[in-house]
């Protein structure tokens, strides 16, 4: 029996160790190569073998309307919105200052229809 337990102990000790040689060689696992004709391709290595795909460059994201349910008011440094959501209508308050890119686009969208009017 100690034998056993022995021999399991040092099979344990030496997967360890092997595993931990892999992940220092080989941090990311990706590695990068380019074809002849100049297309990018990455090979990665997954669970099923090497995966080998063509690098594409993200296409650059068209800016949405802002939502037709949401409404703001201005009222000097501070900004008010409402949206009508599920469970009722969210209100809430920002600065001018920490307006996101969605709250600067409906701000925008009432001063353009208060122009209108």
């Amino acid at each position: 029996m100690r034998l056993f337990i022995t021999f399991f102990g040092l099979i344990l000790l030496a997967g360890a160790a092997a595993a931990a040689q892999d992940k220092g060689a080989q941090k990311s696992g990706d590695k990068q190569e380019t074809q002849k004709d100049a297309r990018g391709v990455v090979e990665k290595k997954t669970p099923f073998g090497t995966a080998k795909y063509e690098e594409k460059a993200e296409p650059e994201r068209e800016k949405e309307a802002p939502p037709s349910d949401m409404h703001a008011t201005e009222d000097g440094d501070t900004v008010r919105f409402e949206r009508r959501m599920p469970f009722g209508i969210y209100r809430w308050t920002k600065k001018k200052n920490e307006l996101d890119e969605t709250e600067r686009a409906v701000v925008e969208r009432e001063r353009r229809e208060k122009g209108k009017q």
